[in-house]
């Protein structure tokens, strides 16, 4: 699939691939943003982590996979939009 065609594919079927994500086999990195005085597109850096925060990372990351598959399963999953004031909690 190339990168033109997958920016076409629907919300829904791209939700539907990131629940099929193996988070132990992907590797992991956190980025954080800032705009800088005016600035209309924001300025990236990447963090440096430890194994041991990268595995805490990806243990936050696959609990929040496993409870959507769970809510999606029971059929109890409601997506909101986001909004500056969206809180996410793990069950």
């Amino acid at each position: 699939m190339t990168m033109d065609s997958e920016r076409n594919v629907d919300a829904g079927t791209q939700f539907e691939r990131l629940l099929e994500l193996d988070a132990s086999t992907c590797s992991v990195h956190v980025c954080v943003g800032s705009y800088l005085s005016d600035d209309d597109i924001p300025q990236f850096q990447s963090l440096q982590l430890s194994n041991s925060l990268s595995h805490e990372f990806r243990s936050v990351v696959t609990g929040v996979l496993e409870s959507l598959r769970r809510e999606r399963r029971l059929r109890n999953l409601v997506l909101r939009p986001y909004t500056d004031a969206t809180k996410w909690s793990i069950r």
